[in-house]
Formats: structure tokens, sequence, C-alpha cells
């Protein structure tokens, strides 16, 4: 059987967009400020919540110092690309766990977009506010 993020997705998903590289929990002010300055809908205030989870808890410590905290990626169903976090619980999980995660928590509580470009650039965009969480 194919993996799961390959067959939603016919070359699989893309890359890892980023990682909150976080030290501290900072408060919600950035999640705030990229409300207002992005004008975030509910699916992505929806994934800056769940970023600013697993920041309360600690995240996710790399080997280079930095902690990930959302660690995204995109997946495709239908004819929407979805951004979904590959942190849950303090752990980075697989793909394919990340969109088993997803589907049960509701996968159109995350963020979607026409296509792959849209997605990663928004994310980018969400992620910078993200970095912002640095205290």
């Amino acid at each position: 059987m194919a993996d799961a993020a390959r067959a939603l997705y016919g070359d699989g998903p893309t890359s890892i967009l980023g990682n909150a590289a976080q030290t501290a929990y900072g408060g919600g002010s950035n999640l705030e400020n990229a409300s207002s300055e992005l004008s975030l809908n509910d699916q992505e205030r929806n994934l800056y919540n769940h970023h600013l989870a697993n920041l309360a808890k600690g995240g996710v410590r790399n080997a280079d110092g930095t902690t990930s905290t959302a660690l995204a990626t995109t997946v495709g169903f239908g004819d929407k690309t979805y951004v979904i976090p590959t942190v849950w619980d303090n752990k980075i999980v697989s793909v394919d766990e990340a969109v088993k995660r997803a589907r049960a928590k509701g996968i159109d509580s995350f963020p979607s977009y026409k296509t792959k470009e849209e997605a990663n650039s928004r994310y980018m965009q969400m992620h910078k506010y993200m970095e912002g969480d640095i205290k």
C-alpha cells in the first residue's frame, strides 16, 4: 500500500515548511499581530494555536538548539492543499501520522489553499510571527 501522503498528493507532500525556532513561551501578542496584519482565518489561527500549545509545553528540542513547535508540511485532499503540523504532543511524527492526526481532529480545521505554492507562501508569512514568539 502506498503511503498516505503519496496517495493524497501524487508526488508526495512538499518538504517540511518550517521550524519555529523557539526558546520560551512568548504569549499571544504575535498571534494577535499576525491575526490583524495577515487577516488570519479561523483555520490559520488554529494552526498558530497548535504551535503555541506545543511551545507552552516546551516543543521538540533539535540537535542545533532550536525548538520545533509546528514543523508544518502540505498535503492534498481533493482540490485543496492543507498545511498541517508534524509536531504533535511535543513529538515530531511522520507525515502519515500527521495526516491521521489532522484527519482525526478535522482536516478542515487546518488552513487550505488552492495550490502548494499558495500554501507554502502563506505559511511562511505566518511562520515569521511564530518565530517572533522567542523571548
